[in-house]
């Protein structure tokens, strides 16, 4: 069965936020039917897999939404027609202190694509140019950690490890065969 796309009747802002919108589409269905569409927009953003000498950084801290603290690749959100590289460099430098020589780009992926239109692109680093100091936010908490390679798919495992975007950098940059 071949899904056909559903057309958008109307559409109502109901949220202008400093990080999303949200709008609510009515739309018409294949079969002349309606429904609505609650859909959040978002700028999207970047994550940076960084694997130096078999260990992988990861950025701990507090996520509201879920109400726990998270273990995580550094990431951001794309201001507004940044680069995704661009921002990625931002990003690692802002949260870790850290500069790359180069970054791989790994593609991008869709978060959740049932409420929100956000992408996150997706990149991997594995020679370290400099490490300096991390330059947060003011509203930021960010404790930077080092797991060895076998710690990391250990904690996978054990479903310590549940970012998304986290596992999608790992496992894209395993199948290219950028990490062994």
């Amino acid at each position: 069965m071949i899904m056909k796309q559903e057309v958008t009747i109307s559409s109502k802002k109901i949220y202008d936020g400093k990080i999303i919108k949200l709008r609510v589409d009515t739309v018409e269905l294949t079969d002349q039917k309606y429904s609505k569409r609650e859909i959040i927009e978002h700028p999207g953003g970047v994550g940076i897999l960084v694997v130096n000498q078999k260990k992988i950084l990861l950025v701990q801290q507090y996520r509201k939404a879920m109400d726990e603290t998270i273990l995580e690749i550094p990431a951001g959100k794309l201001d507004f027609q940044e680069e995704t590289s661009v921002c990625a460099a931002r990003e690692l430098r802002e949260e870790t202190g850290i500069v790359v020589e180069s970054m791989t780009d790994l593609g991008e992926i869709y978060p959740s694509v049932g409420y929100t239109d956000e992408k996150i692109h997706l990149y991997f680093a594995d020679r370290i140019q400099s490490k300096g100091d991390q330059e947060l936010d003011e509203d930021e908490c960010v404790e930077i950690i080092w797991l060895e390679q076998e710690e990391f798919e250990a904690k996978v495992n054990r479903g310590e490890l549940r970012d998304a975007k986290t596992l999608c950098a790992y496992f894209i940059a395993k199948q290219k065969g950028l990490i062994k």
